[in-house]
């Protein structure tokens, strides 16, 4: 790895410098507020540091940008860019100054560090480049300044071994001190670069990891922060109960820097959940795209076969096959009329019944099983839909009479009065409306059925389908008492004969509907000197306009 950026950047890799921070834990988001004021005003006006150093928040969404953005300027006066996808227009101008320091404007005599808000820098792919001073004049790199006002950078801060009094080292666990005593100790060594603040921790670990990148740049110094509530929807959803109780009992104050290896771990873990669920999505959704790609390939495939016009008689044909053969599977199966009972008493009476339970051997045996189907199926529906309106838990004052009455006009086309049912008990209603959607039933017309019981019915659906489908008349008669490998035989014998006859015929109907078209005289005679000349071309016939004088 060393040796291939060697040979890519020619040049050696740098140490990387940044200084991350154990991440600050607040118990509600407002409460973050204050503790980041202290941050900036203590890192953009710092004292130890010959000059304020510049920052950049970053933030999960624009909403939270803006709400920042809001606060800092009412509430805490501190001046500030803000970089989102509302300001994509000035986004070279606000990361170009990112890196920099401006004059004070609060009455200081040090310059103060740039303040930058950004929604998710991931994928930017721009480097902050720090501005002259920003760093300590012992980290300017030996090849010295590379553009006016900018220095180029080398690793340098960091102990070469534990400093106890260092702010880089002085780092004892859930020490409330900490940092405060170790930049007071050794405020010469403050940390100097872009100081990254991160408002909340991101359900993608590469995201955060991607905002502290932004400090630390091609081995320039820098530090990184970032805040923990404990309503974050990370910890709220993601995390175990045992970081929060964990937290308490650690004796949590706000603003605290927790360096526990566990806490780390689990929040780490509840990210990594989050990432196991997105990767989830994304392969599910990618398994249903498989289905529209498989799709997608057969369509195009058929369109291409189609544009090249290779073998188009033997895919036409092989697609007729196709349809016929399913056609004689759907109307030469036993049960094709109790199936088709079964579906007019569906749409019909709203009773799903088994076709292989319908005995077709009388009108009257058919009417009779559909309508006790009926009626079966609609005194179970009355009886729950009833509990489901009145429901016995609730006051009786709250029950909705009207829903039930439009349910009952539009299920069973029965009327019934709000009055009559608020008088009413629930029994009386269900006895009311089921003796009246029998009634209903009884009297529906189920003659529509009849043609279902001839014997050639099957057969006179399977000719009307053929008329329907290709224009071929095909007499029910003749398919009957044939099995299904003749019958097939014959339909698309039938079919053959119309399709060689309409490619015979369509030729000669195209050229005659074209001609007499033509209005005009001197057109007319244009184009059945047109017709002459075609059919002459197109069947050596060798006729002349006298043929066509009559």
């Amino acid at each position: 790895m060393l040796q291939a950026m060697r040979d890519v950047h020619k040049d050696d890799p740098k140490i990387v410098a940044r200084i991350d921070e154990a991440f600050a834990t607040v118990k509600k988001d407002e409460k973050a507020w204050p503790v980041m004021r202290d941050l900036l005003i203590e890192v953009t006006r710092s004292e130890g540091f010959p000059g304020g150093r510049p920052v950049l928040v970053g933030t999960v969404s624009i909403e939270n940008s803006e709400k920042i953005s809001t606060l800092l300027t009412r509430r805490y006066g501190i001046d500030h860019e803000v970089l989102n996808a509302k300001n994509h227009a000035r986004e070279a101008e606000i990361v170009a100054k990112a890196g920099h320091r401006h004059d004070p404007k609060h009455g200081g005599k040090s310059p103060e560090g740039n303040v930058t808000i950004a929604t998710n820098m991931a994928g930017r792919g721009t480097d902050i480049k720090l501005q002259q001073g920003v760093v300590y004049p012992k980290c300017i790199g030996e090849i010295g300044a590379s553009e006016p006002g900018v220095v180029a950078t080398k690793c340098c801060i960091h102990c070469p071994e534990y400093d106890g009094v260092c702010a880089h080292c002085f780092k004892p666990k859930l020490d409330p001190r900490f940092p405060a005593m170790g930049r007071k100790f050794c405020t010469l060594e403050s940390p100097c670069g872009l100081h990254i603040v991160g408002t909340e921790r991101h359900e993608s670990r590469r995201i955060d990891n991607q905002l502290r990148g932004r400090a630390g740049r091609q081995g320039d110094p820098g530090s990184s922060r970032f805040f923990l509530s404990l309503e974050d929807d990370l910890l709220r959803l993601f995390a175990g109960e045992w970081v929060l109780k964990m937290l308490d009992w650690l004796g949590m104050e706000e603003g605290m820097a927790i360096e526990n290896k566990r806490i780390s771990k689990g929040i780490e873990r509840a990210q990594k959940k989050v990432e196991e669920r997105n990767f989830g999505v994304r392969k599910n959704l990618l398994e249903y795209d498989e289905v529209m790609d498989y799709q997608r390939q057969v369509f195009y495939r058929k369109r291409q076969r189609i544009l090249d016009g290779k073998n188009l008689d033997e895919m036409i044909w092989s697609m007729i096959q196709e349809s016929i053969d399913q056609a004689l599977e759907t109307f030469l199966d036993p049960q094709y009329a109790a199936t088709c009972v079964a579906e007019w008493a569906r749409s019909a009476l709203g009773v799903n019944v088994p076709p292989q339970k319908l005995d077709l051997d009388s009108f009257d045996d058919i009417q009779a099983q559909l309508k006790k189907f009926a009626q079966d199926e609609a005194q179970s529906i009355i009886s729950m839909t009833i509990g489901e309106y009145f429901d016995p838990d609730i006051d009786r004052k709250s029950w909705d009479y009207r829903g039930l009455a439009n349910w009952a006009m539009s299920r069973f086309k029965v009327s019934l009065s709000i009055s009559q049912l608020e008088k009413s008990e629930p029994e009386e209603i269900e006895e009311h409306l089921t003796r009246e959607a029998f009634e209903k039933i009884e009297t529906f017309d189920c003659s529509v059925l009849k043609g279902c019981l001839d014997p050639n019915y099957a057969r006179t659906s399977l000719a009307g389908w053929i008329k329907k489908k290709f224009n071929v008349t095909i007499d029910a008669g003749e398919l009957t008492d044939q099995n299904t490998k003749a019958v097939r035989e014959k339909l698309l014998a039938e079919i053959k004969n119309a399709y060689r006859k309409r490619e015979i015929e369509f030729p000669v109907d195209f050229a005659l509907a074209h001609t007499l078209l033509s209005q005009d005289k001197s057109e007319s005679a244009h184009s059945v000197n047109a017709l002459i000349d075609w059919v002459n071309h197109k069947y050596n016939v060798g006729w002349t306009p006298d043929h066509l004088q009559n």
